[in-house]
C-alpha cells in the first residue's frame, strides 16, 4: 500500500501521551503506521462486496494526525477528552 500526504510525527512522545490521556494502549502495528504515515491517506480506500451485486464500500479516508498543530488531529477530533473512548474503533 502506498500513502500520500503523510507528515512527519513531531515527537514519538505524542503517541504515548495520547495513550495515557485516553487510557488505552494502541497495538504496536498501529503505532508503527502512525510513526511513518501520520495524517496520511492510503492509495486504496475501498473494498468491494460481491454478495448480491458488486458494490464499492469506502472504508478508510486518512489517519488523524497525532501532531497537535495539524488541522485534522486526534487531539481535537470531537473535543476528545478520553471519556468517550468506546465510540472509537481502532
Amino acid at each position: 500500500m502506498k500513502w500520500r500526504f503523510a507528515k512527519p510525527l513531531e515527537s514519538e512522545n505524542l503517541i504515548s501521551e495520547f495513550e495515557e490521556k485516553a487510557g488505552y494502549t494502541f497495538l504496536n502495528d498501529f503505532i508503527d503506521i502512525v510513526r511513518h504515515y501520520t495524517s496520511g491517506s492510503p492509495d486504496v480506500k475501498c473494498l468491494y462486496s460481491f454478495r448480491d451485486v458488486r458494490r464499492k464500500i469506502r472504508v478508510f479516508d486518512r489517519l488523524l494526525s497525532f501532531n497537535k498543530t495539524d488541522s485534522c488531529n486526534i487531539w481535537s477530533f470531537n473535543q476528545f477528552d478520553g471519556s468517550d473512548w468506546d465510540k472509537f474503533t481502532i
